[in-house]
């Protein structure tokens, strides 16, 4: 409670930079109300895209910039400690190192690259900075309070025999600002990504192959397809557009097998992964020996449905959503750990002299970086299976609150290592 009111005497000043999906929705309504941090600056790539920032975002109170030389001014100042960083993964590479080497903490979202090659890399960067900058890359699924309880139904039921699920997007139409300029195949890519790792905290497994095949009007993969921009009537095009059935529009179809922590046994899934309109539909059905477990999303809130338990009969029990603000919580307490308890930090940092760490967030990142390159690899090559060497095992991202603030940290090389294999 002490540390909560000293944070909203002395709130972070924090700069949001890029306005894509996940700053939009999911960001900055957290930022919004939380009176420990203050937006105090924005920054988009176009005057455009800086007042529609300032619209949607509602950031009329905070100092807008744009264009290379507003960057420039952004990280120059002093007063921002914090940076909230929502752009094309291609332009982290140059971008990051930048950030680390004027001094801002920064948050951004997992993954943290399309491939392994270039998230090792960033992690090199990030190594001189580690010990004085705190870096989250969130993956809400990872820390959502709903999977925690479903995981523990699914566990009482036996072995994990197989499981599907199902996920109807419209992301990437909300994707309309040149900060976050993925094109079909990657949107897709990225919520069968986060599925993934919904799948992985739910069952304790670890992912073992993926083969994910694109199809629909508008799959970048697909062979024969129509492509509106070969209609020379563009009121055919529009007309062609409205009455899209929603089995023309671009999706994923395909299977993915799991094993447990030992390598003893194997589970196989499917999914599908649809892009579509007003259909926005999340559904996850775990079988195993003993019964099954169903999870069906509705605005914020998760809908458990478990079949076979110890009572005969069906069980229903509704779970708010809060993974992103667990997410939020955690990088805001590290915040206040470097910058009102830097000085005792230091001293311990210098007296112990013990190894380069990361926020466990970071390893986390790293796997779904993996995980990415191999949906992408899948999709250009029409489903060719991607496999996986043993990940880390998912139950050091299921553990207990407690547990998870003490091992909120972890060797850097040790997990640099563990991405090269």
């Amino acid at each position: 409670m002490l540390r909560t009111l000293n944070m909203c005497k002395n709130p972070v000043r924090i700069a949001v930079i890029g306005f894509g999906y996940w700053t939009q929705y999911e960001a900055l309504p957290l930022l919004r109300r939380d009176t420990r941090l203050k937006i105090v600056a924005a920054f988009a790539f176009t005057q455009e895209e800086a007042a529609a920032l300032i619209q949607k975002g509602e950031l009329t109170e905070a100092e807008m910039y744009s264009g290379s030389q507003g960057l420039t001014s952004l990280l120059e100042r002093t007063d921002i400690q914090a940076v909230v960083v929502d752009v094309h993964m291609q332009l982290m590479m140059s971008l990051l190192p930048r950030i680390f080497a004027m001094g801002k903490h920064v948050l951004t979202r997992s993954p943290m690259q399309l491939s392994l090659a270039n998230a090792s890399a960033l992690l090199d960067v990030y190594r001189p900075y580690s010990n004085s900058l705190v870096w989250h890359a969130v993956e809400n699924n990872r820390q959502e309070e709903a999977f925690e309880q479903a995981a523990a139904k699914v566990a009482g039921l036996g072995r994990v025999t197989t499981l599907c699920f199902k996920c109807g997007t419209d992301t990437a139409l909300k994707h309309k600002f040149s900060t976050a300029p993925y094109d079909i195949k990657h949107h897709l890519a990225l919520d069968l990504l986060r599925c993934i790792a919904a799948v992985r905290q739910l069952t304790g497994l670890q992912l073992s192959s993926v083969s994910a095949a694109a199809k629909g009007d508008y799959a970048p993969c697909a062979t024969g397809s129509f492509s509106p921009s070969d209609e020379g009537d563009s009121f055919k095009q529009e007309k062609l557009k409205n009455t899209r059935l929603r089995r023309e529009y671009a999706r994923l179809t395909g299977w993915l097998t799991l094993i447990n922590p030992g390598g003893q046994t194997s589970t196989l899934g499917s999914f599908v992964i649809s892009h579509c309109v007003g259909d926005n539909s999340l559904t996850y059905q775990i079988n195993c020996v003993k019964g099954s477990v169903r999870l069906t999303k509705a605005s914020s809130c998760w809908q458990v449905e478990v079949t076979g338990d110890k009572a005969s009969g069906t069980t229903n029990f509704a779970v708010q959503g809060i993974g992103h603000q667990n997410c939020h919580d955690a990088f805001a307490e590290e915040l206040y750990e470097k910058l009102y308890c830097k000085k005792q930090k230091e001293e311990e940092v210098t007296e112990e002299k013990g190894p380069t760490l990361v926020d466990i967030s970071i390893s986390g990142a790293l796997e779904d970086s993996a995980v990415m390159e191999g949906i992408i690899a899948s999709i250009q090559n029409e489903g060719a299976p991607a496999r996986f060497r043993c990940l880390a095992p998912p139950s050091a991202e299921s553990v207990s609150k407690t547990e998870k603030k003490a091992a909120s940290l972890r060797s850097l090389s040790s997990q640099q290592s563990a991405a090269r294999a």
